[in-house]
């Protein structure tokens, strides 16, 4: 009231700090509205004038009362499977601002996980969370969260029931000598020797106590797999004569649906089951060389592939160093040698046995033999030569003696002597023992046809 009858007129001279103020400027009358989800004590201050220059400021407090905007959650979800809550789907926050600032009471960013009891919490960019309950646990376990709004901030539970799986059997290393385990696959890795079997074990554990039963999922590609049942003993043999790398798997169930599959794997490694060979012949004679005789070769299929690296078949000729290879249908080789040839020469033959292959080295010892001496043209006039049978042909006319001469080589370079071997039907022969020129003389009167023979001796036999 004013002492002098002056007409008083109201307005706000400070607002509030946490609301929004109207004051009727006739009356005095004020409404005070807190900011959206603000509880706490707050002031402002109304301004009186008279219209002389008399202005009275009146502070009115005002405490505002907590409601609660937040709500507790539950939610359900399987062992070993994140749930997503939407924690303020049931909260009634009415500031559009309001954020969870909190987990359990530390302080929490977007994207990075806070450990809580029995798993953790990581919020999410829309303002959810992501519980991940801990590997294999369930049962119920709980967290709270705080939610800023306003300048206030208000906390709230949320129980998650963690509903049990059957858990799928886990790998373990059950420590079998010769055996390597790999923790972060779950895989075995073993070796053994060309046509050995190994033994092995895998070995898994599960969760729920179930018992366990193992079988082959997927069989070796070189070599046959037994597997125990009971213990997940294993015994791998590989095929006959094969070596390098196989591989397979076991299957392993729990009986209620859940099966874990383990690959080992198996390194062969080589045997050598071929053995290199070594034979002798005379020259200008073909041998047969029983090559896989001394051979250790498990597999029946085993079979002679290349010679020198080139592809053979049974009855076509490979072309080696000094000579030819035919493979025969009874799997052993001839060696043909070249022609005069001797000396010691080799050739290489290859083996497929079990999808391996090995080679070895067959050497040839050709033993020289005395050549018989060859007949050759010695370009006498009248005088002609066949060379395809080293025969020689003359003429002459009646009662008169022609002169020639037969010729020859020797291949060792012996001495050669020339003699009559037989003597002419209807005429005389004479001939010289060194040169192998002839003398024919005709029988008196003859004329026809008339033919000697000449020997040509090396003197070695």
């Amino acid at each position: 009231m004013d002492g002098d009858g002056d007409t008083l007129t109201y307005s706000v001279s400070t607002t509030a700090a946490h609301g929004t103020v109207t004051v009727n400027p006739a009356t005095g009358a004020y409404t005070y509205t807190p900011t959206a989800d603000y509880y706490g004590s707050d002031s402002f201050v109304v301004s009186i004038s008279d219209g002389t220059g008399n202005v009275s400021l009146s502070t009115v407090s005002v405490t505002v009362s907590a409601v609660v905007d937040i709500a507790n959650d539950s939610v359900t979800t399987n062992e070993d499977t994140t749930v997503n809550i939407a924690v303020n789907a049931n909260d009634s926050f009415e500031n559009a601002g309001h954020a969870i600032t909190a987990i359990n009471g530390s302080a929490i960013i977007v994207g990075t996980p806070i450990a809580v009891a029995n798993g953790s919490v990581t919020l999410k960019a829309d303002g959810t969370l992501d519980f991940a309950p801990a590997a294999n646990y369930n049962g119920s376990t709980s967290f709270t969260y705080t939610v800023t709004s306003g300048g206030a901030t208000e906390t709230a539970t949320v129980t998650v029931t963690v509903t049990a799986v059957a858990d799928a059997p886990m790998m373990v290393d059950p420590a079998v000598a010769g055996q390597t385990f790999d923790p972060a696959t779950g895989n075995y890795a073993t070796s053994t020797a060309e046509d050995t079997a190994v033994i092995g074990q895998v070995s898994a554990v599960d969760g729920d106590g179930d018992p366990l039963a193992y079988s082959v999922g997927t069989t070796a590609a070189h070599g046959t797999v037994t597997v125990n049942a009971t213990t997940g003993a294993y015994t791998y043999t590989p095929t006959a004569d094969y070596y390098g790398s196989d591989s397979f798997v076991v299957a392993i169930s729990d009986g209620t649906g859940n099966v874990t599959l383990t690959t080992v794997s198996v390194t062969v490694s080589a045997v050598v089951d071929i053995a290199n060979d070594s034979v002798t012949t005379n020259e200008d004679t073909t041998v047969n060389i029983a090559v896989n005789t001394n051979d250790s070769f498990e597999n029946a299929g085993h079979a002679i592939t290349a010679i020198n690296g080139s592809a053979v078949v049974v009855g076509a000729p490979i072309l080696v160093s000094n000579g030819s290879v035919t493979l025969k249908a009874d799997g052993t080789l001839d060696f043909a040698p070249a022609a005069n040839y001797n000396g010691s020469t080799s050739f290489t033959y290859t083996v497929n046995s079990g999808g391996a292959t090995e080679t070895a080295t067959v050497t040839v010892t050709v033993t020289a033999v005395a050549d018989a001496p060859m007949t050759v043209d010695p370009a006498v006039p009248g005088q002609t030569f066949d060379p395809a049978t080293g025969n020689y042909a003359t003429s002459t006319v009646e009662d008169t003696a022609v002169i020639g001469q037969v010729s020859a080589v020797d291949g060792d370079g012996d001495a050669l002597t020339y003699s009559v071997s037989t003597s002419a039907a209807h005429g005389t022969v004479t001939v010289n023992p060194a040169t192998g020129a002839y003398t024919y003389t005709p029988a008196a009167d003859y004329y026809g046809s008339d033919s000697f023979v000449v020997s040509i001796s090396d003197g070695t036999g």
